[in-house]
């Protein structure tokens, strides 16, 4: 049963990793100025779609990426990256983002936290010249099966379906192994990215002043 379990779960994430066809999509992004830092309110759409949720729903892992990069003074980018959980047992949602950690009770409102970013910080504003023009391109990216989750349940997936003496056994272990390390790390570097944004220009002198508390979720350049 243990073995039948497994490959279930293998035939999910594969599913899930192969159905994604439509990108997910930046809607919005508005920069302002915060306590010295540039920050930007962000949308998105399509992060969820029914392959994704199914996979977060059955307990594995997933990783939304967004990517910001500044043009026009010294290009930098900047990886956003927020990694989703599904606790099966308590029923509920967690989201860690940078030193951000919060518990969810539905899945409506861990969406409602991704589609949605508010006052994330970029970079300081004195790395910017408050006359210079910039532009800010934003990808976004939703990957199952990465993050630091991915690394338990993968070596979950590959253990021992069976009697350890048994050679086939042994042999579907390393072929399901192999597997992983091969389709689902690539598809974690590869795949799920959406098309490239690009907003702007901008003036850091003409940006708003906003008074909120500030979420970070940078993992640098």
């Amino acid at each position: 049963m243990a073995g039948l379990r497994k490959v279930a779960v293998l035939l999910a994430l594969l599913l899930a990793t192969a159905s994604i066809a439509e990108g997910p999509r930046v809607t919005r992004l508005e920069p302002a100025r915060w306590d010295g830092m540039l920050v930007a309110d962000m949308e998105f759409e399509n992060l969820f779609p029914r392959s994704i949720e199914n996979t977060l729903r059955s307990g594995l892992p997933v990783v939304i990426d967004c990517l910001v990069e500044l043009e026009g003074l010294e290009s930098r980018g900047i990886l956003l990256r927020s990694e989703l959980g599904y606790d099966v047992w308590e029923g509920r949602y967690s989201l860690r983002r940078g030193n951000l950690s919060r518990i969810f009770e539905d899945f409506a409102a861990l969406r409602g936290a991704c589609d949605r970013f508010e006052a994330m910080p970029i970079v300081p504003i004195s790395d910017l010249p408050p006359a210079a023009s910039f532009h800010i391109q934003l990808r976004v990216a939703v990957n199952p099966f990465a993050g630091e989750e991915a690394d338990r349940v993968a070596r979950w997936l590959a253990e021992t379906v069976s009697d350890p003496r048994d050679p086939d056994s042994r042999e579907f272990r390393l072929d399901l192994s192999g597997l992983i390390d091969g389709f689902f790390r690539g598809a974690e570097r590869e795949k799920g990215w959406g098309e490239s944004r690009r907003f702007g220009p901008f003036r850091l002198d003409e940006l708003r002043w906003v008074e909120v508390e500030i979420q970070s979720g940078m993992e640098g350049p």
